[in-house]
C-alpha cells in the first residue's frame, strides 16, 4: 500500500471548512498526480455505513477526454432544462434573479475548462448518498493543499447533486472537478445563512 503524506494538508481543518467555495471558472494548470492521488485517499477514508466503503472514483486528467465530457455534461444540463420546461436557450436568457440557474449554466459551460474531473460513484444501488462524505473529504483535502504559486489549497466544485436525474448518459453519482482558481481575488470565509 503506498503511504500518503497526509502532513501535506497544511491548512487547519476550521480554515478548510469555513472558506470552502464552489467555482465556476477554471485554471488550465494540470493538477499534479500526488495531489490527485492525496485528495482521493482522503475520500476513501470517509466514513460509511457498516463500513461497506462503496464510494468508487474516476479521475479524468486527459483535456480532450474532459473536453468531450464538458460537450455532455453541457448537453445534459440544457435538456435537463427543456424537460423542466424553462424557455431558456443560452444563458442570457435566464433571468438575473434566477442565481442558481444562472450559476449552474455557467459551470456547464466551463466545466470543459476544468483540468481534473473526479467522477464519484456508488457500487451499490440507491446509495448514491453513500458517496457525500468522501466527496466532502475530497474537497476539504483539496482545499488544504497548498496550490502552487497561492496561498490556500485547489478551488473544488460539487459540480451536480445527482447526474442520474439530469440524463442517462451520465449515470455519475457526484461530479467534482478540481482546479486552481480561476477566477479574481481571494477566498474568504464565504457569507452563509445564520443558524437558527
Amino acid at each position: 500500500m503506498l503511504h500518503m503524506d497526509s502532513a501535506r494538508l497544511s491548512m487547519a481543518i476550521g480554515e478548510a471548512m469555513f472558506s470552502q467555495r464552489s467555482i465556476r471558472r477554471f485554471r488550465p494548470d494540470p493538477i499534479p498526480m500526488d495531489d490527485v492521488r492525496l485528495i482521493i485517499e482522503a475520500a476513501v477514508k470517509a466514513p460509511s455505513g457498516g463500513n461497506r466503503q462503496p464510494g468508487r472514483f474516476l479521475v479524468l486528467t486527459d483535456r480532450d477526454l474532459i473536453r468531450q465530457f464538458g460537450a455532455l455534461y453541457r448537453e445534459a444540463w440544457w435538456a435537463k432544462r427543456r424537460d423542466e420546461g424553462r424557455p431558456w436557450t443560452t444563458r442570457d436568457e435566464i433571468p438575473e434573479e434566477e442565481r442558481s440557474p444562472r450559476s449552474a449554466a455557467l459551470l456547464a459551460d466551463e466545466i470543459k475548462d476544468a483540468p481534473c474531473i473526479v467522477l464519484a460513484f456508488s457500487t451499490t444501488r440507491g446509495a448514491a448518498s453513500s458517496v457525500i462524505p468522501p466527496v466532502q473529504n475530497l474537497m476539504l483535502a483539496a482545499r488544504a493543499l497548498p496550490a502552487p504559486g497561492r496561498a490556500g489549497g485547489f478551488r473544488v466544485r460539487f459540480a451536480c447533486a445527482d447526474l442520474r436525474s439530469q440524463t442517462r448518459v451520465i449515470s455519475s453519482d457526484r461530479i467534482v472537478p478540481v482546479s486552481n482558481f480561476g477566477g479574481i481575488g481571494q477566498f474568504t470565509f464565504g457569507r452563509r445563512f445564520p443558524v437558527p
